[in-house]
């Protein structure tokens, strides 16, 4: 990626996130993705039956969104760990206009860190299927 490049996403990132986030949260607020039928389906789930480590967390953010942590931790439990990484890796990333959030950066966009992840994500997908969840 270019410098010009770099420099355009990094000024616009900051204005489209909460956009995207935002409109997303109306969307799942509103709309039940386990009623209706328009919402993506997971490929992976589809073609073998399976649970990908992702599966359930359109129906989770719905169900936090109207105040049901269980039943959204039920869907998948996955998401306690993801949503909040997520969310301080865009701080980090993006408003981090005065060297405010540099200790975001060092914690979570570090090679350990990612390896972490990926480790714990891969734990998941396999403990989810072994046991059911």
């Amino acid at each position: 990626m270019g410098s010009e490049e770099k420099n355009q996403q990094s000024r616009v990132m900051p204005i489209l996130f909460p956009v995207i986030l935002v409109i997303a949260g109306i969307l799942y607020y509103v709309f039940n993705p386990s009623s209706d039928s328009w919402f993506f389906k997971c490929p992976f789930h589809l073609i073998t039956g399976l649970q990908c480590p992702g599966c359930g967390t359109q129906r989770a953010i719905h169900c936090l969104l109207h105040g049901d942590a269980m039943e959204a931790l039920r869907f998948n439990a996955f998401i306690i760990v993801i949503i909040p990484f997520l969310l301080l890796m865009a701080i980090g990333e993006w408003y981090n206009y005065h060297h405010w959030f540099d200790w975001i950066n060092r914690c979570f966009n570090n090679r350990y860190t990612m390896i972490a992840l990926g480790v714990l994500t891969l734990g998941w997908w396999v403990i989810r299927n072994i046991i059911g969840i």
